[in-house]
C-alpha cells in the first residue's frame, strides 16, 4: 500500500488547517491506516487462498472424482473474513454504494442533515449487527463447524473484528460530524 503522508490521508482532509487537532488527527489517521493495511493484506490472502481452493476443488471433483469436503467450509470462512474486514474500510472512506443525485444538488445545511441521517442509519446498523452477533454467539458459539470442527466463535470471529472496527469508525465519524455542525469550524473549513 505504501506510506501515506499526513497531508494525503483520506481521514485527515476534513480537518486541514485546524492546528489544535492536527496532532490528534495524525495519530488517529496512522492508527486507522495501519489497521486497514493489515486488513487489506488479510483480504488479499483470503481471496488468493479462496481462488486456489475453489480451483483445486473443481479440478479434483471433475477430473479425478475426488471431493474435498473441507474446501467449501474454508472458502466460506475466507469469504466471511473478507466481507467483514472490508466493511469498516468502506465505511471510513465513505465508499459504500450511494445515490448522490439529491445530495450533490443540495445546499450545505441539507447536506449536513443528510450526513446526520446517514450516520444515524449506520449507528442503527451497527447496533443491530452487534446485537445479532451477541445472540448468535450465545446460542451457537460453542457448536463446531461440520467438517473443520472449528467452534463457531472462531469461525465467525472476523465478524467481531469487523464490528469493533466499524464502531471505532463510527465514533471517529461522530467527532467529525459534530465538528462540521459547528459554525465557527465551518468558517475555518471554507478554504479546504
Amino acid at each position: 500500500m505504501g506510506d501515506l503522508h499526513y497531508e494525503e490521508s483520506p481521514f485527515f482532509k476534513i480537518h486541514w488547517g485546524i492546528e489544535s487537532e492536527r496532532h490528534i488527527m495524525s495519530i488517529i489517521d496512522k492508527w486507522f491506516l495501519k489497521i486497514f493495511s493489515i486488513y487489506r493484506v488479510v483480504q488479499v490472502i483470503c481471496i488468493l487462498l479462496m481462488s486456489i481452493l475453489v480451483f483445486l476443488q473443481v479440478i479434483l471433483r471433475e477430473v479425478f472424482s475426488i471431493g474435498i469436503q473441507w474446501a467449501y467450509e474454508l472458502s466460506c470462512f475466507m469469504q466471511i473474513t473478507m466481507v467483514w474486514l472490508g466493511m469498516p474500510i468502506l465505511l471510513m472512506k465513505d465508499s459504500n454504494i450511494q445515490i448522490t443525485l439529491i445530495y450533490d444538488k443540495s445546499p450545505a445545511t441539507v447536506k449536513r442533515a443528510l450526513d446526520f441521517l446517514k450516520y444515524v442509519v449506520y449507528v442503527c446498523c451497527a447496533i443491530f449487527l452487534t446485537w445479532g452477533y451477541i445472540l448468535y454467539v450465545q446460542n451457537l458459539g460453542s457448536m463446531k463447524s461440520a467438517v473443520l470442527r472449528l467452534p463457531n466463535n472462531i469461525f465467525y470471529g472476523s465478524i467481531l473484528f469487523g464490528i469493533i472496527m466499524m464502531i471505532a469508525v463510527l465514533v471517529f465519524k461522530a467527532k467529525v460530524l459534530l465538528r462540521i455542525g459547528n459554525s465557527s469550524l465551518d468558517e475555518k473549513l471554507k478554504g479546504i
